[in-house]
């Protein structure tokens, strides 16, 4: 229980202080790209689903790191329910994201790095 509460916060803390701010920038970028697009005149559509499924992934982002938290401060069985919504959300965000500004190293890149092909 004890261990499942430290795992908790650290995935809590983590979410906040690093992959947070990466899909908030990523975000950011989706919409000026959609912006962009249609001040130049072109069909920002595309561009706005991209955006759309950025911002609807950092708003369930919210709502599991709120959980996460209500989990770490009361009953310890909602931990590991919600550590698995945050973890979701965070491998979907890092799919759609580009790896040069994911906090983390991205498992392709890990695997590749590796690799050594004679």
């Amino acid at each position: 229980e004890q261990t499942v509460a430290m795992e908790g916060g650290c995935a809590l803390d983590l979410a906040k202080t690093f992959v947070l701010p990466a899909a908030l920038k990523f975000e950011a970028m989706l919409a000026g790209a959609a912006v962009n697009a249609q001040n130049m005149g072109r069909q920002p559509a595309v561009r706005q689903k991209a955006y759309n499924q950025a911002a609807d992934l950092v708003d369930r982002m919210y709502s599991a790191m709120d959980a996460l938290e209500a989990a770490l401060k009361g009953d310890p069985v909602g931990i590991v329910p919600s550590l698995g919504v945050l973890r979701a959300i965070v491998d979907k965000l890092e799919e759609i994201a580009p790896d040069e500004d994911w906090p983390f190293p991205c498992y392709g890149g890990l695997f590749f790095s590796s690799m050594h092909i004679i």
